[in-house]
């Protein structure tokens, strides 16, 4: 019970600044997106978020298409698994699958794009 409350405690703070660290990326939170999911909250060097949500993924695909909505991002591939935006040394993919959307920074030497 020692352990766990303060790993519980903090893994909800966490969670609930999410959409901030991920709005601060350039990325704008889709008013429907639910809760972050876990620890993938957005923080570190290689952020990664991941929420909840019940929209369909043409909505989400759409609605990140949008340059509003990527402010100082470049999309540069869609295929059926990813979105993939760059902006200076990094990449931004974005994930849609059934109820959740994962967002993840990556240096762009990773990706080989």
């Amino acid at each position: 019970m020692l352990i766990i409350v303060p790993i519980l405690t903090t893994t909800l703070y966490y969670q609930y600044g999410a959409k901030d660290r991920l709005k601060k990326s350039g990325f704008i939170p889709h008013p429907a997106l639910e809760s972050s999911v876990g620890i993938s909250v957005g923080t570190g060097n290689n952020p990664i978020w991941i929420f909840s949500t019940e929209l369909d993924k043409e909505t989400l695909v759409d609605f990140y298409k949008k340059e509003q909505n990527h402010k100082g991002w470049k999309l540069i591939k869609e295929d059926e698994k990813w979105l993939i935006f760059t902006k200076d040394e990094e990449n931004m993919r974005i994930n849609i699958s059934n109820n959740a959307i994962l967002f993840m920074i990556t240096p762009k030497k990773i990706n080989n794009l």
